[in-house]
C-alpha cells in the first residue's frame, strides 16, 4: 500500500533489481518544493542529481535545500533510497 494513504485496494508486485541498482521511493514534497520564482524542483533534477556517483539522501536533501535558498518545504518531504546489494 502506498505510504500516507488510507486503506484501499492497491495492487503489489515483486520487483528484481541487479547488484548495484538503486530504488529511490519519494514523496512529492521533494518534486514540488519551490524556488523563490514559485519554480518547482521537478522529477527531472531530482533524476539529474542521482546520476552523480556520489548521490546520496542527505545529497537530495541538500540539493533541494539549495535549489529553493533555505525555503521551507510545504509539504513532507520523505525518501528512502534501497541499493542492491546481492
Amino acid at each position: 500500500m502506498p505510504l500516507g494513504l488510507a486503506l484501499g485496494s492497491f495492487s503489489e508486485c515483486t520487483v528484481s533489481l541487479d547488484k548495484g541498482s538503486r530504488l529511490l521511493l519519494y514523496s512529492d514534497g521533494i518534486t514540488e518544493a519551490t524556488n523563490a520564482s514559485d519554480e518547482e524542483y521537478g522529477a527531472r533534477r531530482l533524476m539529474k542529481h542521482l546520476e552523480k556517483p556520489e548521490a546520496s539522501l542527505e545529497s537530495i536533501f541538500a540539493d533541494v535545500h539549495a535549489f529553493t535558498n533555505g525555503i521551507v518545504f510545504c509539504d513532507d518531504a520523505t525518501a528512502i533510497n534501497i541499493l542492491a546489494q546481492a
